[in-house]
């Protein structure tokens, strides 16, 4: 009887030291990191000329950052393509501010925030910012979607015609 207790305890000892064991998985280095960042800026309006990014790199350590000016301006409105180097190199997360060219007057009050931890098989991310709405995104249509076409400019001609403009999204 003795023998057998001490058989099932060592067996419940065996079970319970293995289900307390925990397996560490080493990270996949097969992973690329992020080499180039464009930020795209949608304004419905299109009126481009007085905005400007204020980027810096945000994690693992937050540094001091700077101001760009878009390079490049497409049907989904202007972009600045920053190569994740220098500074940048082995960030996760750059902040971003849009912001007037010669002024701090901000597009949304809060801080932005872009994940580059995931590129694609190029190494590059893209990220989306529109006008007024203080998120990321990481896909031009879900940047437009559920946005509609706003008034930007009503007048009456005469007492017959009205003369307007509308965005296009």
């Amino acid at each position: 009887m003795r023998k057998w207790i001490i058989v099932t305890l060592f067996l419940l000892l065996s079970f319970s030291l293995a289900a307390c064991t925990q397996t560490t998985e080493e990270p996949d280095e097969t992973e690329e990191a992020a080499t180039t960042l464009v930020v795209h800026y949608y304004r419905p309006n299109g009126d481009y000329d007085t905005w400007s990014l204020w980027l810096w790199p945000q994690a693992p350590e937050s540094l001091d950052g700077d101001q760009y000016f878009f390079d490049n301006f497409t049907e989904e409105g202007a972009q600045f393509t920053l190569e994740l180097d220098g500074a940048f190199e082995g960030v996760t997360s750059v902040g971003v501010i849009v912001r007037g060219v010669d002024n701090w007057n901000k597009d949304v009050e809060v801080d932005l925030f872009i994940d580059v931890t995931n590129p694609d098989e190029d190494g590059v991310v893209r990220a989306f910012l529109v006008q007024g709405v203080p998120e990321v995104f990481y896909n031009f249509n879900d940047a437009l979607a559920g946005r509609s076409a706003e008034i930007t400019f009503a007048s009456f001609r005469d007492e017959r015609t009205i003369e307007f403009r509308v965005t296009a999204v």
